[in-house]
């Protein structure tokens, strides 16, 4: 629609101003490892002394024990409370011996401001993701937890995950009798020394965000629509998105109208609009004097957000500071679902 001015034009345009709805999305994270190496227990009294860059093992050696830690950087979650499901995985290449008498059990050791890995993570166990991650210890290939492991790491990673820190999961047995041949289980992508990210372990971290704004919107508890949110419930020629996005009655024929005050628009570049506070949409307004051109120009446009009514609908003040010349200008509001973290 059009607002004629004396001096200019200014349009808020609904409908060819929407993108797309706003979609549920269920978000996933992939996370390399940044550091890995094997803690040792040389004294033999239950607590390590060593963590080198050396082979992964898990297992003994003839006159020490070793497990395998590896770190990630805890990153691109956007909500941890949301977190669902996670999954750790990592490639067993190789064995010594015969490590078929002993498990090798998947920890969550602790969480750290830095990649740092201790000699103390040998005997730290923070939570048991999963008993006998290993198998066989023998057969060579993937693992990765199984799904009680996954909704165990989940559920830690809610309580614990702090963007920017770093995890350690560590690769444990239980304590063996020492002597004899090695008995080692090796894992990664490297048969002997490793930098970061070359071990192919991997942290998998799946987040749901929480119910979609449109369907409540639109449900039985909301306006309790017929149609989806192409079609236009009350023929006003309104999508019943767009009514959605800029907080309009979707029943109402005469709900059509987004623009609440233009009453300054001509002496102070100023009108007003409503939309709906909670909408999970992004809102950008775009300026054009001709509707084929549109920019769009922060700098320029000055907005400030009014408190929701009851109907969770909010007056959005929009000033224009700096309008293109030539004697007119359009404005769009744009509404559009943020994209993907």
């Amino acid at each position: 629609m059009r607002i004629p001015s004396r001096k200019r034009f200014a349009s808020l345009i609904v409908g060819t101003a929407i993108a797309t709805g706003f979609t549920a999305h269920v978000f996933g994270v992939t996370l390399d490892d940044v550091d890995a190496k094997r803690v040792r227990d040389t004294n033999n009294n239950g607590t390590g002394n060593v963590a080198e860059a050396d082979v992964l093992d898990a297992g003994k050696y003839s006159t020490s024990q070793g497990h395998s830690v590896f770190v990630f950087q805890m990153t691109g979650v956007v909500d941890p409370s949301k977190i669902t499901s996670a999954d750790f995985s990592v490639t067993l290449i190789s064995t010594a011996g015969t490590p078929t008498d002993f498990n090798i059990d998947a920890y969550a050791i602790r969480k750290a401001a830095t990649p740092t890995i201790l000699a103390s993570d040998y005997e730290t166990t923070a939570q048991l993701l999963m008993a006998d991650f290993g198998g066989d210890n023998t057969t060579v290939g993937k693992r990765s937890l199984d799904a009680t492991g996954q909704d165990t790491f989940a559920t830690w990673l809610r309580n614990n995950w702090v963007d920017g820190e770093y995890l350690f999961i560590g690769l444990k047995t239980d304590p063996l009798t020492l002597g004899g041949s090695f008995r080692t289980s090796r894992f990664g992508s490297s048969a002997g020394g490793w930098t970061a990210n070359s071990t192919d372990a991997q942290l998998i971290v799946t987040e749901t965000p929480g119910a979609d704004p449109y369907d409540e919107w639109a449900g039985p508890s909301g306006y309790n629509l017929v149609g989806g949110r192409d079609d236009d419930d009350d023929g006003d020629g309104l999508t019943n998105f767009d009514e959605f996005a800029f907080g309009l009655n979707p029943t109402s024929g005469a709900s059509v109208n987004p623009i609440a005050d233009i009453s300054s628009l001509e002496s102070d570049g100023i009108f007003s609009y409503t939309r709906l506070a909670d909408s999970g949409l992004t809102y950008t307004v775009w300026l054009s004097t001709d509707l084929q051109d549109w920019g769009l120009e922060p700098a320029q446009v000055n907005e400030q957000a009014g408190a929701p009514d009851g109907n969770g609908v909010q007056t959005v003040v929009v000033e224009l500071l700096s309008p293109p010349a030539g004697g007119k200008v359009f404005v769009r509001v744009k509404a559009e679902e943020p994209a993907a973290p």
